[in-house]
Formats: C-alpha cells, structure tokens, sequence
C-alpha cells in the first residue's frame, strides 16, 4: 500500500476516466469532480474494482478471477449494484470493470463504509469513487470525487 498520495499523472488518469454504469435507464457516464447523472444524484455509492492492483497492469485472466471474488465478496454484503466499465480518455489503458454500489441508508451508520473500504485495500486498490448524497438542506450539489486509499 502506498503511504504517499499518488502521482498528478495517476491522479489526471483517475479524473479524466468515464466511468460507465450500466442502469435501467441506460449507460450514464460518470466523472470526477462532476455532479452525478440525475440517476444517480439522491443516493450515496461507491465504485470499486479489483482491476490492475497498485495500478499494475493484470492479464485479463487474472482480472477476471479477481473481478469473481470481489463480485462474491459485494454480494455476500448484500448490497444493491451496478456493473461498471471504465474507460482511459486517452485509450492508453484497458478497460477496467467493477461495481457502483448503493449505500442507502448512508454507510456510516451500519459500518458498511469500513467494509467497502478495507474491500478496496484488499483488493490492492489505490481509490474509491465516492459520491454522498446532499441532504435537502446543503446548500451544494453532491460531487464525484476520489477517495484515496493510502495510509
């Protein structure tokens, strides 16, 4: 696990990243830094992978098996989500693929955010996507952002 915030590059990379999710109304393209698709904007969720640990390029075989054992991990959880694709804007990278999960009620209160994150450190990732719902009486949009895994 990295213990200093990573590269501007791996940053950028992250942040210029579509991050698709497959959704009853379609595929809604998700971005950092930007509100969520309406879909998308009256819950909290996160989206993991197992792709490319430490952002270390995996044969796709390997992905796969990894992308299983998150999947089971996710459903032992028993949590609502939505199969996600994400593309580098720059088509340097590979696909990777994970899971939007909703987090409804917020996960703070049933420990569910502790869960997801040691998930995401178990399975050697650098990040989260993150995005928590507004409440009525904020007075700024819910926002995309990163949730860096490091120590």
């Amino acid at each position: 696990m990295p213990r200093h915030r990573p590269s501007a590059a791996l940053t950028e990379a992250f942040q210029q990243t579509r991050y698709l999710v497959a959704h009853a109304e379609g595929s809604l393209t998700v971005r950092v830094g930007q509100p969520p698709p309406a879909p998308l904007q009256e819950c909290s969720w996160l989206v993991i992978t197992a792709d490319n640990p430490q952002a270390q390029q995996l044969a796709e075989h390997d992905n796969g098996r990894r992308r299983a054992a998150l999947r089971d991990a996710l459903q032992q959880l028993a949590l609502p989500m939505l199969p996600t694709r994400h593309v580098d804007a720059k088509g340097q990278w590979p696909d990777e693929h994970g899971w939007l999960v909703l987090l409804d009620p917020p996960a703070t209160q049933t420990g569910l955010d502790t869960q997801l994150l040691e998930l995401g450190r178990q399975f050697g990732q650098l990040a989260l996507l993150v995005c928590e719902h507004a409440s009525e009486d904020s007075k700024s949009p819910a926002v995309v952002r990163l949730l860096w895994l490091y120590e």
